[in-house]
């Protein structure tokens, strides 16, 4: 007999599915970002449904320029800091 893999999955299995935690996943569901089935107080979720909200959320790279510089600070420097143990240090860019 073959085994029938369900529709719909659980807060769990899609917290599982997403790489998030559970609380997270209730609470993009209350904000509703993400597709969901409700029944009565049942919540349940669709895979092509989490894969739409994948793909929505996913954030497009943009193509390297050659000839890109970053912008200057307020010195006129383009030097970047960043702080480490407690040790403001210049970073080249």
């Amino acid at each position: 007999m073959q085994e029938i893999s369900p529709v719909t999955i659980t807060v769990a299995e899609a917290s599982q599915f997403l790489g998030l935690s559970e609380r997270t996943v209730r609470r993009l569901t209350s904000e509703r970002r993400i597709p969901h089935i409700r029944v009565g107080k049942l919540i349940k979720y669709t895979r092509e449904g989490l894969e739409e909200y994948l793909r929505e959320e996913q954030v497009r790279s943009i193509e390297p320029d050659d000839n890109y510089r970053p912008p200057r600070d307020k010195t006129g420097s383009r030097n970047k800091h960043i702080v480490r143990d407690g040790v403001i240090r210049p970073v080249r860019l």
